[in-house]
């Protein structure tokens, strides 16, 4: 497991330079680094939506306790993209319900109109600003619980570590080599990381390619882990 700040520093080991002491309030050649590192963690987060490892399942699970009456509910703050089929009514008890999803425009043309019992929801709305639309309202104080992928955001702290899993941080710190050797002309650098990140025509899918099969859906057998170190599992 490596920290923001160890990948700096292993980042600084391998283009030569002093690592630094904190990734915070830093100037010139440190600050680039510590740069660098989080450019780097935060475009790989972004490359796909459905990484597993942004799945609020892993980090914030989604629970609400429902209101009587009350349709509307706010996304969690830390939210990326919703599961539309992942909601459930009560799911821990014998009574449970699945929500279908419901398409924001159809659930204006037919089903918001005229007057509203309540009952146990069976349909879920996520409306234009991904906001939750209960139907029918709920009739008791229900637990509603969801999945979601987390919003990717930009590491800050010095023991922060990254939520890639640990035997891939190396994709984070050949992410930022790239960049140094973009900006600071470094061919060579340039050269052997991409290879290792991306793989080449004898080697193909890199460091990057074992990733996605290891942590995005139905991946696992499209891309295969050749290296004798890491064995991946498809999950």
């Amino acid at each position: 497991m490596s920290t923001y700040l160890e990948l700096c520093g292993d980042l600084a080991r391998a283009v030569g330079y002093e690592a630094p002491t904190s990734v915070v309030a830093q100037t010139g050649s440190a600050l680039k680094l510590v740069n660098r590192i989080a450019q780097a963690e935060l475009e790989i987060k972004n490359l796909w939506q459905d990484w597993r490892f942004l799945s609020s399942e892993n980090n914030t699970p989604y629970s609400q306790t429902l209101t009587i009456d009350q349709i509307g509910y706010t996304k969690p703050a830390d939210h990326g993209v919703w599961d539309p089929k992942s909601f459930y009514i009560d799911y821990t008890t014998d009574n449970y319900q699945h929500l279908d999803p419901l398409d924001y425009d159809e659930w204006r043309k037919t089903f918001r109109n005229g007057t509203q019992t309540s009952d146990i929801p069976t349909r879920v709305v996520l409306d234009r600003n991904d906001d939750i639309i209960l139907w029918p309202p709920p009739d008791s104080g229900y637990t509603l619980t969801g999945e979601y992928m987390i919003l990717p955001i930009r590491m800050t702290a010095n023991a922060e570590v990254s939520v890639i899993p640990v035997q891939f941080h190396r994709v984070i710190l050949l992410k930022a080599k790239l960049f140094y050797a973009e900006e600071e002309d470094g061919p060579e650098i340039f050269e052997a990381s991409s290879a290792e990140l991306y793989g080449t025509r004898d080697m193909p899918g890199g460091l990057l390619g074992q990733l996605e099969s290891h942590q995005l859906p139905d991946q696992g057998n499209r891309r295969k882990a050749r290296g004798e170190d890491l064995t991946v599992v498809a999950q």
